[in-house]
């Protein structure tokens, strides 16, 4: 949850009552993303560059196709 300093600052950028209690109450999801992200992060690292040359690659024909 946050707290009373945190709510002032996302206040201060424009947040309602209502987002800011959205928010708490995504935040165990966020934060069991964050733990999985950290967890897969080498392996996001090594697919990740691959995976993008070659939906470049994909795209790039697709594009010359039309």
């Amino acid at each position: 949850m946050t707290g009373f300093i945190e709510n002032m600052l996302l206040e201060n950028e424009g947040l309602t009552n209502q987002d800011i209690a959205d928010l708490n109450s995504i935040l165990p999801d966020i934060q069991a993303l964050d733990v999985a992200l950290a967890a897969q992060l080498p392996r996001i690292v090594k697919v990740a560059p691959i995976a993008l040359r070659i939906a470049n690659k994909i795209i790039a024909r697709q594009r010359t196709l039309t």
